[in-house]
This record gives C-alpha cells, sequence and structure tokens, in this order.
C-alpha cells in the first residue's frame, strides 16, 4: 500500500465484549470437549487443564466480597501489594479474585488476565463507561483506566463500589445466562 493511501476501514462489531466473551466460551468448550475425550480415552497424561474459572459476574462478586472482608481504597491498586490480603481498589480486587493473591503489575498475560480483563470490561460497560470507537485490545485497556478513574472520583464510597460490582454481575446473568446466579 501506497504510503499516501488509508487502509480499508475494520468491520468490527459495535458491541466488543459479547465477541470476546462468546470466543472465549467456545475456546473453553472446546477445552472440556477435548478434556472429556480424552478422558473417555483413558489417556490421563494427556489431560489439559480446563479453563473453569467462571464468568465475569462469577468474577465480580468474589471480588466483592475481597472488597467487603479486606477494605477498598482509593488512588492505588493495592494498600500494601506485599501484604497476603490487602485492601484494594476495584481492578485490585479483582486481580486478587481471579489469581488468589494481589497482582501489583500493569501486565496480566494468558487465561488468567483475561478473565481479569473480562471481569473489568463488564463493569466499565455495567456504568457506561465503554467506547465503540477503539479497537478490541484498545477498549480492554480503556475500560480498566475507565473503571479506575470511577473507582478514584472524589466522593466515591466503598458501597458504591462494591454495589455497582455486584449489579454489573447480575445485569451480566441476565443478559448472557438468563438471570442471576
Amino acid at each position: 500500500m501506497h504510503p499516501t493511501q488509508k487502509p480499508a476501514p475494520v468491520d468490527l462489531p459495535g458491541d466488543y465484549f459479547s465477541a470476546w466473551s462468546e470466543e472465549v466460551a467456545a475456546y473453553e468448550q472446546e477445552q472440556i470437549e477435548r478434556y472429556l475425550a480424552l478422558a473417555a480415552q483413558d489417556q490421563a497424561a494427556e489431560l489439559v487443564a480446563v479453563d473453569l474459572y467462571g464468568t465475569p459476574a462469577d468474577t465480580l462478586r468474589c471480588a466483592a466480597v475481597y472488597l467487603d472482608h479486606h477494605g477498598w481504597i482509593q488512588g492505588e491498586r493495592y494498600r500494601d501489594p506485599s501484604a497476603l490480603f490487602p485492601a484494594a481498589d476495584i481492578t485490585g480486587a479483582v486481580r486478587a479474585a481471579v489469581y488468589g493473591k494481589p497482582m501489583p503489575g500493569d501486565v496480566l498475560d494468558g487465561v488468567l488476565g483475561w478473565h481479569v480483563d473480562m471481569a473489568i470490561a463488564a463493569l466499565a460497560d455495567h456504568l457506561g463507561l465503554t467506547d465503540t470507537d477503539m479497537h478490541l485490545l484498545g477498549w480492554l485497556a480503556y475500560s480498566s483506566h475507565a473503571v479506575t478513574c470511577w473507582n478514584d472520583e472524589t466522593g466515591r464510597t466503598a458501597t458504591e463500589a462494591i454495589t455497582a460490582m455486584r449489579a454489573a454481575a447480575d445485569a451480566y446473568d441476565i443478559t448472557y445466562t438468563g438471570g442471576p446466579r
């Protein structure tokens, strides 16, 4: 392509989160089917770890419980990242709920990182913090930033944060699983 030519626009779905969650659900179903097929053939050495960490709604509910028990903060991800279960902001609680420990780094890799991103994106969507003009990966990064900014707004309370997480979980369940669990 010549430097003066513009690339053709990419046709992406308007609801990035739905498209991404469908892709992850298909991947998880594929892993389950592979696991069951190998188990039926009694090939224990070939069994793969099945990605069954739950839905974004499950993650948000667990993160809300984390905040209930360990405390909610503003201005940073964790009050003391070296503590076993430090007080956290929303994104820190989601990370701790998924990984089982504080994850202070900026980059999360692999399937667990996807679960963090999906839960935070579900919350951002519920709060109306989405930007459909962005490409998928940019939108996911923006979602995390938007939720952090929402968390850190002056006057925000722990009750508001925890209530929003639970409401987003219920909204996710209504939309994708037929109702709250």
